[in-house]
């Protein structure tokens, strides 16, 4: 998770955590949640990370969800803050019904002091400095109607600055259809603006971001080598740029994302 305000927030299989400063090379485990024994049957965990301002703390948030049978299935949420290096757990109720997509690509974003996660039809958010979370309606789009849908999904991205939703579709000619959609405001308070909407380019692509001069970067299906930028300002596709071949991106794998990194020289204390 991240890149947020120099760190990178790392977890595994296991749900261990450390944080990664880029540029000093350090590395801080962060240390697991005492977690009741009377909690039980508890499903996968979700995270997520992010700065509080007002502080200068940095944050995680662990969402663990009970998975019983016959029970009140809420998601127990605890938050982790860097200054102490210790959880603490939340006094927030998150219903159960809200199902968050677990990690697929491009489904969970922090902007502006606020995290965000996919939840089917709705956002999950969750601000950074009060410890509150909300639910954000969608976006409401209408796909262009074809033959035959090869591939349809939407991810989440950075656009001046601010929240950003790009949904994009593939069709029986494998051409892309792609709009992006601006988020005004932050937290639980928000309108969308659609800012693009480009259709067909005569490729298969997947979008994986934004780049300066809010270009929109794609992957590409049939060169896994490349990435190429569209260029609002033309609207046109720009010449691929190579990648290094030790780290070809595989297009099938969908974990693939373009971010804005900035290097901090913060120190995160003992490692």
């Amino acid at each position: 998770m991240g890149p947020c305000y120099g760190l990178i927030c790392l977890f595994d299989s296991s749900d261990a955590l450390c944080l990664w400063n880029l540029a000093t090379k350090e590395i801080k485990d962060i240390p697991e949640p005492l977690i009741p024994h009377d909690v039980e049957c508890l499903d996968s965990a979700l995270f997520g990370f992010g700065f509080e301002r007002k502080t200068r703390d940095y944050k995680v948030v662990k969402l663990l969800k009970k998975d019983c049978e016959d029970q009140n299935n809420d998601y127990h949420n605890y938050v982790y803050t860097l200054s102490s290096n210790s959880w603490r757990k939340l006094d927030v109720v998150l219903p159960a019904h809200l199902h968050i997509y677990i990690y697929f690509y491009g489904n969970l974003a922090y902007n502006g002091g606020t995290y965000y996660w996919w939840a089917e039809t709705v956002i999950i958010c969750f601000d950074m400095s009060n410890e509150q979370f909300g639910v954000i309606d969608l976006p409401k789009i209408v796909f262009p109607l074809v033959e035959r849908t090869i591939k349809r999904s939407s991810i989440f991205t950075e656009y001046n600055g601010t929240l950003a939703v790009i949904y994009w579709l593939v069709n029986e000619k494998y051409e892309t259809w792609f709009e992006l959609w601006k988020m005004n405001g932050h937290g639980m308070t928000v309108t969308w603006a659609k800012q693009l909407s480009v259709g067909w380019l005569e490729v298969w692509l997947m979008p994986i971001g934004t780049f300066k001069n809010n270009r929109i970067i794609f992957t590409n299906k049939d060169e896994e080598d490349t990435i190429i930028a569209y260029d609002q300002e033309t609207r046109s596709l720009q010449i691929p740029i190579p990648v290094d071949s030790e780290t070809k991106i595989h297009y099938s794998t969908m974990e693939t994302t373009a971010l804005f990194y900035i290097e901090s020289l913060v120190s995160m204390g003992d490692g």
